[in-house]
């Protein structure tokens, strides 16, 4: 099938979406186990806490453990990156 994604075009789109991290107030990052073959996404928000009086991070998670072992996983996994890194830059713009 044509223009299969492959395990280095899932690592590119991750260092990708790393780098959009600069100067924005939510952070994507990644844990990735090539051992079991899953990933997991997770987002941080940047908020100021008017109780603490400083500012303070939010962790949510966007998916996790999920399996990239076959090929359609592996397809699965870098579009939802994909389009979860899409939608978290038009919210910062």
């Amino acid at each position: 099938m044509k223009n299969m994604k492959t395990f280095k075009d899932l690592l590119d789109l991750i260092l990708s979406e790393e780098t959009l991290n600069e100067h924005k107030a939510q952070r994507i990052t990644f844990d990735i186990d090539t051992n079991h073959k899953w990933i997991s996404m997770y987002k941080y928000i940047e908020y100021f806490d008017d109780e603490q009086d400083c500012m303070t991070e939010a962790k949510d998670v966007v998916f996790s453990y999920l399996s990239f072992k076959t090929q359609t996983e592996l397809q699965e996994v870098y579009w939802r990156i994909w389009n979860a890194g899409r939608t978290k830059n038009y919210q910062n713009n």
